[in-house]
């Protein structure tokens, strides 16, 4: 596992770099569609979605991502990102503590999935600036993942996913 991250990681870095100071804004939201398609698909796999409406959820997800950010008016989408924070400062300390299943809601899971994944990027597209804003947050991230993923391997007892 951790060499396929190595190798991921020497592959897309390059490329997240490229598209965050060399694509025009355009460019750079498709880029964020494309990231939060693949955000979708990993999601529906470590929620348990299934059937029809999971293959479609990724391309419903960006496309939804994609009218956001194109035609929301600014208010709006300032408003979901303060929802989305409410979301993870008061919501998201309940579910953990008190446990609340994924997997057992199923397809469900697409409206969590949405209130996670579209203020992501969203924020990706707000945050970019002159790129350095938005390269610092993904950084923290990106160690944050890393301390998470060898934390979990010298002190974890269970899995996060029965796909892990």
């Amino acid at each position: 596992m951790l060499k396929t991250r190595v190798l991921t990681t020497l592959l897309l870095l390059p490329l997240v770099l490229a598209a965050l100071f060399l694509l025009p804004p355009m460019a750079w939201t498709l880029f964020c569609a494309l990231l939060m398609g693949l955000a979708a698909w990993e999601w529906k796999s470590l929620v348990g979605m299934h059937g029809r409406f999971s293959t479609c959820y990724p391309w419903l997800t960006a496309v939804l991502f994609l009218l956001c950010s194109r035609f929301a008016p600014i208010y709006f989408i300032y408003g979901l990102l303060l929802a989305s924070l409410i979301f993870w400062l008061f919501l998201v300390p309940f579910w953990l503590k008190f446990k609340w299943p994924l997997n057992s809601v199923g397809n469900l899971n697409a409206f969590s999935g949405w209130a996670l994944l579209i203020p992501a990027g969203l924020s990706m597209i707000v945050l970019r600036g002159n790129g350095w804003p938005l390269l610092c947050v993904m950084a923290i991230a990106w160690v944050a993942d890393s301390f998470a993923y060898f934390s979990g391997k010298k002190f974890g007892k269970k899995k996060i996913s029965a796909k892990y």
